[in-house]
């Protein structure tokens, strides 16, 4: 739990807001263009600096250990300008709440150590598969001075920029004949030269968050936990964090409806303002009670998380899973508002179409996730 005072939280969140408005909001539309523009390597120096990247860490792996409920207030502001690099702040915390799971701080602290490198200090993570739904096609061979992994690491985030990564991989033997789909987690250093990045994938959206294959031939790399511990890990760091998917929907969401009621406010159709023509004020009326739902939902939910409830983790991946549906629906209504200027890169509400629709496939595919609720139900 965080030692911060509510002043200091205060703070915090004041300063997440600030950096959005100044850094962020000005320069969406460049951001817009990533790949094809340069990778904005200051902007994430700066929120490094300034701790962002540390506010889904625990105390005990040098972050900030802030309560999941602040942190999902945190990270969902942020995502109200952009949502890009809330997912990159939550795809570095998968990797470290990986390796805190299996004790293994040692890792994270070789991660902070500081040496000369044109990487970020973060670790990436293919943060928009489940390894537990898809087998990994990458193999781990035991060697004398650990694992070598070979194969293909298939959409890596943050893997051209980060210095570190996490990935799932089947252990497998010179000899080794079986059928185990068990799989596990290893600490890969991503620029030993049997790393390869193959290519830079231009995604639907979350362009701040960019994601690459990668090439594995014989890397170097330290397992993580046991081996076939994987789906474990997974599960419990999905229970957990699949609400900060959530809060990062929830602020698109809330971003979408700003903009959405600024353009009803002021924009004129047939003598009289947008939002006074029925049919305007019934979509915003949706969006706005949608918002209103889902912010209750994620709050009630991290917190049973904090508090570590009766079937908090249920509520969790429910939660996240609605939300991100319900985001999708908000920002088509969004679009709708602006009518064609909902389609244009001068505004918003394109690119928070484009964000949504890519986050439903967090952490797995939407209907998967939906399937898992239900088992989780039936248990």
């Amino acid at each position: 739990m965080s030692t911060l005072s509510n002043e200091d939280y205060q703070a915090f969140e004041d300063m997440f807001v600030q950096f959005a408005t100044s850094e962020l909001k000005p320069n969406h539309e460049v951001y817009n263009q990533l790949p094809f523009y340069d990778f904005p390597l200051p902007l994430f120096q700066q929120a490094l600096e300034l701790g962002m990247f540390d506010v889904l860490v625990s105390e005990e792996a040098n972050g900030l250990g802030l309560s999941l409920h602040h942190t999902c207030q945190l990270i969902g502001r942020l995502s109200e300008y952009n949502a890009g690099l809330a997912t990159a702040i939550l795809c570095h915390s998968l990797s470290v709440e990986i390796i805190s799971l299996a004790q293994q701080q040692d890792l994270l602290i070789k991660h902070h150590q500081t040496s000369y490198s044109k990487r970020l200090p973060i670790i990436a993570y293919p943060a928009f598969s489940n390894p537990i739904h898809s087998e990994s096609s990458i193999t781990a061979t035991p060697s004398d001075m650990g694992y070598s992994l070979t194969g293909i690491c298939d959409f890596l985030s943050l893997g051209e920029h980060a210095r570190f990564a996490v990935i799932p991989a089947m252990i497998r033997s010179p000899d080794d004949n079986s059928h185990d789909t068990s799989f596990s987690y290893f600490f890969v250093e991503l620029e030993q030269t049997s790393v390869q990045c193959i290519e830079t994938i231009f995604s639907l959206g979350l362009n701040l968050c960019p994601a690459i294959d990668v090439a594995l031939q014989g890397a170097k790399a330290t397992l993580i936990g046991k081996p076939g511990a994987g789906k474990h890990l997974f599960s419990t760091m999905r229970d957990k964090l699949s609400i900060v998917g959530a809060a990062i929907a929830q602020g698109i969401m809330q971003g979408c409806l700003r903009e959405a009621l600024d353009y009803a406010q002021q924009r004129t159709q047939g003598g009289k303002l947008l939002h006074q023509w029925s049919e305007i004020s019934v979509i915003l009326a949706e969006m706005n009670m949608a918002v209103s739902h889902t912010e209750m939902a994620i709050k009630a939910a991290s917190q049973l998380t904090d508090q570590l409830a009766d079937d908090w983790q249920q509520y969790n991946l429910a939660v996240s899973t609605t939300t991100q549906k319900q985001a999708c629906d908000v920002t088509t209504n969004g679009i709708q508002v602006l009518g064609g200027y909902g389609y244009m890169k001068d505004y918003g509400q394109e690119q928070r179409f484009r964000d949504a629709s890519q986050l439903q496939c967090l952490l797995g595919q939407y209907r998967l996730k939906s399937f898992d609720c239900l088992h989780k139900v039936m248990q």
